[in-house]
């Protein structure tokens, strides 16, 4: 039958016979095969979520030792009030000339 696979070749009635009995052992095998698989893969599943889960718990426990928690409030407060402007950088809107406004 291998060699009608991708043609436009229509079995005959017996050749449709004897091509169901020919696949019989093998979807059996294909039902055993999944019944094997099925366990296999539900035991697979819970692992990766408590893969998951461990992953996530270690990540943030790891964020606790992060050394930016280390420096004190005040600091981090300057060193962003330093990063400020001086003066602002945006244009005031105006309601005479809108700039979404097209002529």
């Amino acid at each position: 039958f291998a060699s009608a696979i991708g043609t436009n070749h229509a079995p005959s009635t017996a050749e449709l016979k004897s091509l169901k009995a020919h696949l019989v052992p093998l979807q059996l095998e294909l039902c055993r095969l999944e019944t094997e698989i099925d366990p296999v893969h539900s035991l697979l599943t819970g692992l990766l979520l408590e893969k998951r889960q461990v992953a996530n718990y270690i990540e943030a426990h790891k964020a606790l030792a992060s050394p930016v928690r280390r420096i004190p409030t005040e600091t981090l407060a300057e060193i962003f009030i330093q990063c400020l402007p001086t003066e602002p950088s945006y244009t005031k809107p105006s309601l005479s000339h809108p700039s979404w406004k097209q002529n």
